[in-house]
């Protein structure tokens, strides 16, 4: 009972500070930065962001660009220039590895900076990148897209969509947000809120899975795939476009094209659809 008064109060106190009303953030501060490093094809690049947007291409020199886009909002000229000084952009670069992360001043839950009091701080980036490079790319809030010819992907954020064409292998995660995805093989896709679609280009697909709880499923395959399906769901429908899968009206499995590894489908709100692609 104890714990359910606090938090009530805690709700409470929350409720009444929205409520009330905040700094304009009427003055704007940005930079930009750009830097490249050496990256062999087969090198792994990473990036680690909090607020705002990652999009990356592929091209064929052995080099990654990385530009980086720092703006802060604030009550003021000074103060944004200030807060900008402090949201850092780290780089770290060896023979086979470059790694990118940001860094901002902290604040505590009671500096109720998300409720607009304090100052707004994003860097969005654009990448270019070796074809073929292994990529992990996060973001807290910011959506992600990648042309990622190639390479090994993972993708992952929580408020936010996730965009990924030309995966070799792909791993790609929102909460808050859908997934999209064109890819050779797929070693998982996962969001709670959105809807999945992709495409898996592989004739002979690695196991994988595609799982969502608040949306719908769409996953095509090559006519010639040969694999083991699995499909679930709770609320919805199952639509298959091959046609040697048995099961329930919410449960559904089979070999198509002879069988192969397995990929399983869930979803617990939402329809599930999986199609030859044309």
């Amino acid at each position: 009972m104890r714990q359910l008064l606090m938090a009530a109060a805690v709700a409470a106190t929350v409720a009444s500070l929205a409520a009330a009303p905040v700094p304009a953030r009427a003055a704007e501060a940005s930079e930009t930065i750009q830097k490249s490093f050496p990256l062999a094809k087969g090198g792994a690049f990473s990036i680690e962001n909090v607020n705002g947007n990652i999009t990356v291409s592929v091209w064929d020199k052995e080099e990654i660009q990385v530009t980086a886009v720092k703006t802060v909002k604030a009550a003021s000229d000074s103060q944004a220039k200030e807060e900008l000084s402090k949201l850092k952009v780290v780089f770290e670069a060896g023979a086979k590895m470059v790694k990118v992360t940001t860094e901002s001043p902290q604040e505590s839950f009671w500096s109720f900076g998300w409720l607009g009091g304090h100052p707004s701080r994003s860097v969005a980036f654009t990448i270019l990148a070796p074809r073929g490079a292994r990529m992990s790319l996060q973001s807290v809030n910011g959506s992600i897209e990648a042309g990622a010819g190639g390479c090994d992907v993972t993708a992952e954020t929580v408020n936010g969509e996730v965009s990924v064409n030309g995966a070799s292998l792909l791993s790609a995660s929102s909460v808050n947000g859908k997934v999209v995805f064109d890819a050779d093989n797929v070693r998982s896709a996962e969001t709670t809120n959105g809807s999945i679609q992709g495409t898996v280009r592989s004739e002979k697909p690695s196991a994988g899975s595609a799982e969502t709880v608040n949306g719908s499923v769409t996953l095509s395959f090559s006519p010639k795939a040969a694999l083991h399906l699995e499909i679930e769901n709770v609320n919805g429908s199952i639509s298959s476009g091959f046609g040697d899968l048995e099961g329930s009206r919410h449960s559904k499995e089979g070999d198509v094209n002879g069988g192969g590894a397995t990929v399983k489908v869930e979803t617990v709100n939402g329809s599930v659809t999986v199609l030859a692609a044309k």
